[in-house]
């Protein structure tokens, strides 16, 4: 599913990356009791935004560094900017991201 398309080339400047879980509260059933957290069957949303404006947007597999390492990389020009997240982080010790 994509949410922005890839008209546009790759982020360049500030671009902030984030990532979110989407998806309602599972129906009540009587003596079920539903996991918390990331074993819910939620979509997780990638988002890359800059500054000034442009976007892009997909459902990924997860929030891993494996899982987004390959798509920062294919949407953000080579130096981004980005807050420390730990999948973020570790992107910096191999070289993916820039400070």
């Amino acid at each position: 599913m994509k949410l922005h398309g890839d008209a546009i080339g790759p982020l360049e400047g500030v671009v902030e990356l984030d990532e979110k879980y989407l998806g309602g509260k599972p129906r009540f059933v009587q003596g079920v009791t539903n996991p918390r957290g990331k074993d819910t069957k939620k979509s997780c949303v990638h988002v890359a935004v800059e500054r000034q404006g442009d976007f892009k947007a997909d459902v990924v597999p997860g929030d891993s560094y494996p899982g987004l390492a390959y798509r920062v990389a294919k949407v953000v020009s080579p130096r981004p900017f980005h807050d420390r997240s730990t999948a973020n982080v570790q992107g910096d010790r191999q070289g993916i991201c820039g400070t």
